[in-house]
């Protein structure tokens, strides 16, 4: 079975938004990651040849880091490359990018149309911005302006069309190009690991970017149930996640959630029609759970008073076999309730459940 990652950007990531992607997701890819924890550090940074978007991505966190340098990182980047450095030590986090060698020969070309048609609209989009002066002084590059605006508008860049910087050159001060950057980087990258050999992919975004056949119903409705899951506080440990994602019951009404996002993105109703659905299952399912536990409640009052009295009364009397039947039928009917509990209407969203029931009382 393929594992399931998510593909998020670091660009506006919260702590608490990696602890509700780890209770669905097996890992996570992010955009900007690498180069933020490796690329910005090395010495010599500037001497690697980048892509136009790759670009703009270590544009803005290079000018992050000497920020951080200069004036101490803010505790919020701290605190989050914390939590980074832990999920890397414990291999959470996908680092390589996916390639042409990681999926099905069938999907290449798709992958590498989808991915032109992304970078065609971020190369014509900055165009549109006026960057090719600055592109052509901060790289030296014997290339004209008007070759420069060309090859922006064919969306065709070359390494060889970039020589090695000398300096920033300025996108980081654009936060809308930054933010569409980050997006199309985001799900780009989806699009080759979903169709990679070990991994399905979900990308994680804002939806600023509407491009057709980008974006299969089943992430939609991945997106929903990740919606309905609770975001744990920066307190919760690592370990109470990876616990409960391998907690025996936990893993099996996981199941039953794949199973059921995979039939439910396979049906005939469109993406709205399934939310009210997930709604609708996800409301009579707590329902029903709090109607077992009414009554879970009554059969341990009932055997709390049987073994204070019917005990006593028993074994005074001898009657052994009296003794045992009542316990069976006790434990018959624990066993009848849970069963009831696993076949009501709505189970198949048990595990949403469980986790807002499991990561509500830590965070209270």
């Amino acid at each position: 079975m393929k594992k399931l990652i998510g593909i998020r950007s670091l660009n506006n990531l919260t702590v608490e938004n990696l602890k509700q992607d780890y209770l669905i997701f097996d890992k996570l890819f992010i955009i900007g990651l690498n180069e933020w924890k490796f690329e910005v550090k090395n010495e010599n940074p500037f001497e690697k040849v980048r892509t136009f978007d790759n670009l703009i991505l270590f544009d803005y966190y290079y000018y992050i880091y000497l920020n951080s340098k200069k004036h101490n990182s803010p505790e919020n980047i701290k605190k989050l490359d914390k939590e980074l450095d832990y999920l890397l030590e414990n291999d959470k986090i996908i680092i390589k990018r996916a390639t042409m060698f990681d999926i099905d020969n069938k999907y290449i070309s798709k992958c590498q149309k989808l991915s032109r048609e992304f970078s065609n609209y971020l190369l014509n989009y900055t165009n549109n911005r006026d960057y090719c002066k600055d592109i052509r002084k901060i790289y030296g590059s014997p290339i004209s302006i008007e070759e420069m605006k060309a090859i922006l508008k064919e969306g065709s860049i070359k390494n060889d069309d970039f020589p090695k910087r000398k300096e920033l050159i300025g996108f980081y001060k654009d936060f809308e190009i930054i933010n569409l950057a980050h997006e199309i980087a985001v799900r780009e990258e989806s699009i080759w690991f979903n169709h990679h050999i070990e991994y399905d992919s979900v990308p994680i975004v804002n939806n600023i970017l509407p491009i057709e056949n980008i974006e299969t119903k089943k992430h939609s409705v991945l997106k929903i149930i990740i919606n309905k899951l609770p975001m744990p506080s920066e307190d919760c440990q690592w370990e109470d996640i990876f616990n409960f994602k391998n907690d025996s019951d936990s893993y099996l009404y996981f199941l039953g959630l794949k199973n059921f996002v995979n039939d439910i993105s396979n049906s005939n109703l469109n993406i709205h029609e399934i939310e009210e659905k997930i709604e609708y299952l996800l409301i009579q399912y707590e329902n029903s759970l709090i109607k077992h536990k009414i009554l879970t409640k009554i059969l341990k009052q009932e055997k709390l008073i049987y073994r204070s009295i019917g005990f006593i009364e028993n074994l005074l009397k001898g009657n052994f076999s009296e003794l045992f039947k009542w316990n069976f039928q006790l434990k018959k009917e624990e066993i009848e309730l849970h069963d009831l509990e696993i076949k009501s209407e709505g189970s198949e969203l048990a595990y949403i459940s469980k986790a807002n029931s499991v990561f509500n009382d830590i965070d209270n």
